[in-house]
């Protein structure tokens, strides 16, 4: 356990003892993917928490559950209701596994994005890891779990900007290892990330900028230009609310008609804006590429290829076209020797400048070269649930990646 000096300095209080999760998102999420039924967890968690209503484990499960079936709201009551019970939930390796780390992370609560999806990583390896949710308003809870190594799990949002920066004070006098300082995930912020990346050779990244709808009005009427929020900003342009994710309200706009048009359909206060870059290889199509960095060291988690500008894997057609696939599968199997090669100075600039110890970014190829990055951060959820029969390809490069990290943990830890 953390020592009573410690403690005080930070101020934190007790603990009830952890939970220990009986399956865990990752468990649950990769039978979904590979249309396996979860009826039979399904009954369990209900089975056990209509037996016993202060059974944390079971309410978390089922939160995660919810999220995946698209039950927002009874997932944000089930993870409320076991958050107000305990505050720290545990995955164990498989059975019969000695933990070779101990791993502790800080999160907050909120949906799959609101931190590092970490345990689709250490799903079925030796890691043992306790995730410590962090309420509104409440210290670090004191009692915590043995642990090796620690890392920070919550994801830049702007509603997570100031417990970042509260957590950031605790961990500087943090007993054991700490991955991904606080202070460095505030830099993935999206008004900030481009001028963080702004020196790194090879790196194409336009301005964004944080506007407000009433800013984005002036510049409709005429009363205000792009270029004089920013020097690079020019139609077309890419616009979002600030708080979306995943796509979500992510629209590309060629004038101020559009523009308007934006604005009638978005309710958001706040936008961002970034100049729209066209990426489209020589034959027409678009390819994204996330790559996650462990250590510093970049893996190729997926490739999409889409005809559409704004490519996401799941709306690709990589599913339904085996010639994709195949591009996929000699991108992964060469990754080392050819992009990695490519954008070696690139890759390893951005690393440097971010200074993070896990984190993954969308990127493309463009014409003349370099790097177009599209967004870095660290909940961008990297796992190899895809079914294998489907994806073989996928199972040999994700369990590099997977074992990549194990080691990197053990590498930390001294374990």
């Amino acid at each position: 356990m953390l020592s009573t000096a410690v403690r005080q300095r930070a101020g934190i209080h007790s603990l009830p003892e952890h939970s220990v999760l009986p399956f865990g998102a990752a468990r649950l999420a990769t039978a979904l993917s590979r249309g396996q039924s979860v009826k039979r967890e399904q009954i369990e968690l209900t089975r056990r928490v209509l037996g016993d209503v202060s059974d944390a484990a079971a309410l978390m499960d089922l939160a995660a559950l919810c999220r995946l079936a698209g039950e927002v709201e009874r997932a944000r009551q089930c993870q409320e209701h076991a958050l107000l019970l305990n505050q720290t939930y545990r995955l164990l390796p498989p059975e019969g596994v000695a933990p070779s780390v101990r791993l502790l992370m800080f999160a907050v609560p909120g949906n799959f994005m609101a931190n590092t999806p970490i345990e689709f990583l250490l799903d079925g390896t030796s890691v043992s890891l306790d995730t410590v949710y962090l309420l509104p308003g409440q210290q670090i809870p004191t009692d915590l779990p043995e642990h090796d190594v620690a890392i920070v799990g919550i994801a830049e949002a702007p509603e997570t900007r100031s417990t970042l920066v509260s957590l950031g004070t605790t961990l500087a006098a943090w007993p054991k290892p700490v991955l991904n300082a606080p202070s460095r995930i505030l830099d993935l912020a999206r008004e900030r990330l481009f001028d963080v990346l702004a020196e790194v050779t090879g790196v194409t990244m336009p301005t964004t900028v944080w506007v407000h709808s009433a800013t984005l009005r002036e510049i409709v009427v005429g009363t205000m230009q792009l270029a004089d929020l920013a020097r690079d900003l020019r139609f077309p342009i890419i616009a979002r609310p600030v708080r979306s994710h995943a796509g979500e309200g992510l629209r590309k706009i060629n004038d101020e008609g559009e523009l308007f048009a934006y604005l009638l359909q978005e309710p958001s206060d706040d936008h961002y804006i970034a100049r729209f870059v066209d990426y489209r290889s020589a034959d027409g199509q678009f390819r994204k590429y996330r790559i996650c960095f462990i250590g510093g060291v970049p893996y190729l988690c997926h490739m999409a290829i889409s005809s559409e500008w704004m490519v996401h894997y799941l709306n690709a057609g990589m599913q339904t076209d085996p010639l994709k696939r195949a591009e996929e599968a000699a991108n992964m199997h060469l990754f080392e020797s050819t992009f990695a090669r490519r954008h070696a100075a690139a890759l390893s600039g951005i690393a440097d400048a971010l200074g993070l110890d896990y984190f993954a970014i969308d990127c493309a190829e463009m014409p003349d070269g370099n790097l177009l990055v599209f967004e870095a951060g660290t909940a961008m959820i990297v796992h190899r649930m895809d079914p294998p029969e489907l994806y073989p390809y996928k199972q040999e490069q994700m369990d590099k990646v997977c074992d990549g990290f194990v080691r990197f943990l053990q590498e930390r830890s001294g374990a």
